[in-house]
C-alpha cells in the first residue's frame, strides 16, 4: 500500500518524510523529496533478501516455514548505506543499545524455545505432550535467564522485558495453533500468563530457600512447584522423571547465574544437555 503525503508517494511501512515534516526542518519540499526517495531506495537495496547457503530461515516468527521455497537470510544495511544515512537512522532510534537488545531478544528467546521443545529433554523429564507442560518447560528456561538479568542493572531489566514480550508472542501463536478461536485469544493468553507467573513465584520461593541455606525446605518447595506447574497428570514423588527435573533445575539455575550479560544480550549462550 502506498499513500500520498505532501505530494510525495511514500511507503507506509517506512515514512521518514512524515516524521521529518512532523518535527520540522529547513529543507524545501523538493530537496526533502529527493532525500526521502534516496533513503527509501537505499533501504530497499540494503534489506532485500538474498540467497543463503547455510539453511533456510523462518519467514515468520516461530511459524511453520513454507515448504519448497529457497533459503533466505536478511542482510544488515550495506556500509555505504550506513555512512550515508546513519544520522537519519540514529534519529529514529535505529542502532541504539535498546534497539539492538530488542532485535537480539528474538534470538535469545529462540534459545529458550529450542531448549524447552527439545524432545530428548521432554522424554528425560517424563513431560507430556499437552500444551501446558510443554509451554511451562519453555517458560522455565525464560525463568533461568530472568534470574540473571534482574542482576544486570537497567540493561538487564530491558532485555528481561523484551524476552518476556517474545514469550507472550510465542504463547499467542501456540494458543491459536490449538484451534482456539481468535476472539478468545486474550482470555486464554491471560490464563497462560497467570499460570506462568504463579509457577515463577513458586520457583522463586524454592530458589530463595536454597540461597538462605534451607536445603530441605528448598527441595520440598521445588518438588511441589514442579508437580503443580510442569506436570499435567498425577505422578509420584519417586518418579524418575521428576528426580531428573529437579537435577536439571538445580544445574541450569547455577549455570545461568554465571552467564555473562553480554552473552545473553548477543544470544551467545547455550543451555545444558538433558539429564541422563
Amino acid at each position: 500500500q502506498r499513500r500520498v503525503h505532501g505530494g510525495l508517494n511514500i511507503d507506509s511501512a517506512f515514512d521518514p518524510a512524515a516524521m521529518l515534516l512532523r518535527f520540522g526542518g529547513v529543507w524545501t519540499r523538493r530537496s526533502l523529496g529527493r532525500s526521502v526517495r534516496a533513503i527509501n531506495r537505499d533501504l530497499h537495496n540494503a534489506f532485500v533478501p538474498v540467497e543463503s547457503s547455510i539453511g533456510a530461515q523462518q519467514r515468520t516468527f516461530f511459524s511453520k516455514a513454507e515448504e519448497n521455497l529457497p533459503p533466505i537470510k536478511l542482510v544488515d544495511p550495506a556500509p555505504a548505506f550506513e555512512l550515508k544515512h546513519m544520522w537519519f537512522l540514529k534519529y529514529l532510534g535505529y542502532g541504539s543499545r535498546k534497539n539492538h537488545m530488542l532485535r537480539n531478544s528474538f534470538y535469545s528467546y529462540e534459545k529458550c524455545f529450542k531448549a524447552g521443545q527439545n524432545p530428548k529433554l521432554a522424554e528425560a523429564l517424563n513431560i507430556g505432550t499437552n500444551f501446558q507442560p510443554r509451554w511451562m518447560l519453555t517458560a522455565l528456561h525464560v525463568w533461568f535467564l530472568h534470574g540473571r538479568l534482574l542482576r544486570g542493572g537497567d540493561d538487564g531489566k530491558y532485555m528481561d522485558q523484551y524476552i518476556f514480550d517474545r514469550a507472550w508472542e510465542d504463547a499467542s501463536t501456540r494458543i491459536l495453533e490449538e484451534e482456539v478461536p481468535g476472539s478468545l485469544l486474550d482470555k486464554y493468553l491471560r490464563k497462560v500468563q497467570e499460570s506462568t507467573f504463579s509457577g515463577f513465584v513458586a520457583f522463586d520461593k524454592a530458589f530463595l530457600k536454597r540461597e538462605e541455606g534451607d536445603l530441605l525446605g528448598a527441595k520440598a518447595d521445588l518438588e511441589t512447584a514442579l508437580l503443580d506447574y510442569l506436570y499435567d497428570r498425577e505422578i509420584t514423588a519417586d518418579d524418575p522423571g521428576l528426580k531428573r527435573a529437579m537435577v536439571y533445575f538445580e544445574r541450569e539455575t547455577r549455570r545461568c547465574a554465571k552467564f555473562d550479560l553480554y552473552d545473553i544480550y548477543e544470544a551467545k549462550f547455550d543451555f545444558g544437555p538433558p539429564p541422563s
